[in-house]
């Protein structure tokens, strides 16, 4: 949705839905949305589980919004999808081959991965924008980073030096009862989001070259 308001396919004043902070809301209640509807449809006209059929509102939700971004654009560098998916699964497998050898069982859990996996999507699209298509990095930090060493090249490890910290404390403290193993499992999944929506943004900016 954000890369409508990139994309310029959505005019103002209606483009400030698509702004932060204003988009978290959005997505807020759409998501809430298709929980509610899904409890619904689960309970009264279907067999299948909740979280089949809100996983399937959400594949239906990427379709249709990749469906509106394909009918006003077209896609300028198909290539950059490739790369982007190639680097992030090489950097992950990598570490998961380490952390196996090692044994090291916080990075070879299939959620950590998963939260792996996205954060190293998310370096990989912001590598390749920066050092190869000219684009430029927002947040702070990174910026400052990537100055400092001359590459984008930077927020893999900037992004292990941060995330394999974190997930080692998550997985070591919240282990005492249910309502602790639950808490553990929306904390990563928020931090699975973190990574997964800056990942498709900026992937999919670069293929429609906006």
């Amino acid at each position: 949705m954000r890369v409508y308001e990139d994309a310029g396919i959505i005019q103002y004043p209606f483009n400030l839905l698509l702004i932060t902070p204003i988009i978290y809301f959005v997505v807020f209640f759409i998501t809430l949305g298709c929980l509610i509807a899904a409890k619904v449809i689960s309970k009264k006209w279907s067999e299948k589980n909740m979280e089949t059929i809100f996983g399937s509102m959400g594949a239906l939700w990427f379709i249709f919004n990749l469906s509106l971004l394909l009918s006003v654009q077209k896609i300028a560098l198909p290539m950059v999808l490739l790369y982007i998916l190639g680097l992030g699964t090489l950097v992950t497998l990598s570490v998961y081959v380490v952390a196996k050898k090692v044994g090291f069982e916080v990075l070879t859990d299939k959620l950590n991965l998963s939260i792996l996996y996205a954060h190293m999507l998310d370096a990989s699209s912001t590598f390749i924008g920066v050092d190869t298509l000219g684009y430029y990095e927002k947040h702070v930090l990174p910026s400052y980073l990537i100055d400092l060493t001359g590459t984008a090249f930077v927020m893999y490890p900037l992004k292990l030096a941060i995330f394999i910290p974190v997930l080692y404390i998550i997985d070591t403290n919240f282990n005492e009862d249910a309502e602790s193993r639950n808490l553990r499992t929306f904390v990563k999944l928020v931090i699975l989001v973190l990574g997964l929506s800056p990942a498709c943004r900026n992937t999919i900016r670069m293929v429609f070259g906006v």
